[in-house]
């Protein structure tokens, strides 16, 4: 019959191989499926004793079969795992080397080519690949060399097929290839052009590979390779798949540029032009389509409706780099907090802090608000220099206000309120600034803002001065023509808010204020109370709405300032 016998003598050996000789093709097929079904589990001195010494002579003629049916464009998946269980035979050497000197390497590549082969015989093929890398350092670097030009073999399958079973394996055998292998690096410029696929399951699995070459797991004799420098604006388009395992995987492999030096910069000054959305249009529609619009047929109404829901890509980049960012200052990840320190340094110096609060202003999209609050309490947890900043940008009140209810507080911001915001506190110029290209160093005299900043604590009539004069000068720049009130409580915020960061005395500018308060309460009919949250009525003007906003941190700033006084007065006491 057509079953392989078990070999026990040369005369059998004899036969079976004559059997295998005059066989036609469905018969082979049979001895073929037999074998594996006996043999898959067995060493390589087993299969000898299985086939008296003739194993080597079984194994040419399954190759010089398989070459044939390469050629002939048939099915070639039975012989592929014959293969297979010769090449991963433990103890089984001698037929590795075999395989492999009558030009098996070369033939399992042309197979893992060709696309007129079914991708689960290329599976196969990949699987004898796999099998011939885990064999040494030496055979890895025998796949990867130009002449057979493997690396480059395996990453075309992997753009090519579409099942997540091969995906998985094409991943396995990459990163296989890559452990202590010197070409290495060669891997990674063949997967970063991946990283822009129109495919999610392509740029996940490349995505994967990558990071697992820049930080390797912690094992003697695995060094990381450093990133080149066209990883970061890969991640960039990278960043605005909507795709969750994508979304994650770029963020973890951004993580890793931020670690490594020689990416760190470009990162951080990429993530920080992320921030700032730039000009876009984006309104979610009103009108619902009914049911029998929308239907099961992907009917027109339908399209359109749900197309129209879908935010624009600066807006989706614009939540991922408030998302990356809050990430990289949470994680525990040892390498990760090693790095923190300089990055943190770094995004201060680029002033991170401001082109956060345009992403906080943004009521467009949910995300990036809710990324931007995450974003900016881990930051400013973290440095002394960003929490500063922070308060330079927002002024007291709104500081206050974030710190007990961030969320809360953040939902009540738009963009006009920043504006606001950033005209009371003098430092609007640099808010709407480009960000340096470099990512890591700014105009000194743009950080000092209205003089709260670094130089604050030169005493309280320094602070004092250089916010009423910071204040003044601005606000009558801008509105002077426009809202002489506006003008006077402008000035009168920002040099409260400067006195109270130079050291406190801002009891005479409280005492001048005191009218504006009475006159904004007498128009509006209301008790403004500090801390309150307020939404303007939409028939407001710009300047009575930030009129209103004014008129509370007047109230914080007297209450403060009253205190303060009280504070000096009983020293006074003590000390007489």
């Amino acid at each position: 019959g057509s079953m392989s016998p078990v070999v026990r003598s040369m005369g059998d050996l004899r036969d079976f191989l004559s059997q295998w000789d005059k066989a036609s093709k469905t018969s082979r097929e049979k001895i073929l499926y037999d074998f594996v079904k006996r043999s898959r589990n067995m060493t390589g001195p087993e299969l000898e004793r299985e086939y008296g010494n003739g194993a080597s002579l079984l194994l040419t003629r399954i190759c010089a079969y398989l070459r044939t049916r390469t050629l002939a464009g048939t099915s070639i998946g039975m012989s592929m795992q014959a293969i297979s269980v010769f090449v991963s035979a433990s103890s089984g050497h001698r037929f590795l080397v075999e395989f492999l000197d009558s030009g098996g390497l070369q033939m399992v590549l042309q197979v893992i080519r060709n696309t007129n082969i079914e991708e689960a015989d290329r599976m196969k093929a990949l699987q004898v690949l796999f099998s011939i890398s885990n064999a040494g350092y030496t055979y890895k670097e025998l796949i990867c060399e130009p002449p057979t030009s493997g690396i480059s073999s395996v990453c075309e399958f992997l753009n090519e097929v579409q099942s997540e079973t091969a995906h998985e394996l094409t991943r396995s055998v990459l990163i296989g290839l890559s452990r202590g292998n010197k070409r290495a690096p060669e891997l990674q410029t063949n997967l970063i052009p991946k990283l822009t696929s129109s495919s999610p399951l392509v740029q996940r699995t490349a995505a994967q590979v990558i990071r697992q070459l820049l930080s390797p797991p912690e094992v003697e004799g695995i060094k990381a390779i450093t990133p080149e420098p066209s990883l970061v604006p890969a991640l960039r388009s990278m960043l605005a798949c909507t795709h969750v395992h994508v979304m994650y995987e770029a963020q973890e492999l951004a993580n890793c540029a931020l670690v490594h030096e020689s990416t760190r910069q470009d990162m951080i000054a990429t993530t920080l032009e992320l921030l700032r959305a730039g000009e876009y249009s984006f309104r979610r529609p009103v009108d619902t389509p009914n049911e029998q619009e929308l239907g099961l047929d992907n009917s027109p109404a339908s399209v359109a409706y749900f197309s129209a829901q879908a935010p624009p890509e600066c807006l989706i980049l614009q939540a991922a780099g408030c998302r990356l960012l809050a990430s990289f200052l949470k994680s525990k990840a040892p390498k990760r907090v090693a790095a923190q320190p300089e990055v943190v340094k770094a995004l201060v110096a680029a002033d991170a802090v401001a082109g956060l609060l345009v992403a906080l202003a943004n009521s467009d999209y949910a995300d990036s608000k809710k990324h931007a609050v995450e974003c900016i309490k881990a930051l400013t947890r973290t440095s002394r220099e960003a929490d500063d900043r922070f308060l330079e940008c927002t002024g007291q009140t709104f500081y206050q206000r974030f710190q007990a209810d961030p969320a809360g507080c953040a939902a009540t911001l738009d963009a006009a309120g920043l504006d606001r915001m950033l005209k009371a506190s003098g430092v609007e110029e640099k808010s709407k600034a480009a960000l340096p290209s470099g990512g890591a160093t700014v105009d000194e005299n743009a950080v000092d803002g209205s003089g709260g900043g670094a130089e604050g604590d030169a005493g309280a009539g320094g602070g004092e001065e250089a916010g009423d004069a910071t204040g003044n000068g601005q606000a009558q720049e801008d509105w002077s023509e426009q809202e002489g009130r506006s003008v006077s409580m402008e000035s009168g915020e920002a040099g409260g808010e400067g006195s109270e960061r130079g050291g406190g005395g801002g009891t005479e500018w409280d005492a001048e204020e005191k009218e504006h308060v009475g006159v904004e309460r007498e128009e509006s009919g209301e008790s403004v109370a500090a801390g309150e949250h307020r939404v303007a009525a939409p028939e407001l003007s710009a300047a009575d709405t930030y009129a209103e906003a004014s008129a509370e941190s007047i109230g914080y700033s007297k209450a403060q300032g009253d205190g303060e006084e009280g504070a000096r007065d009983e020293a006074a006491v003590d000390e007489r």
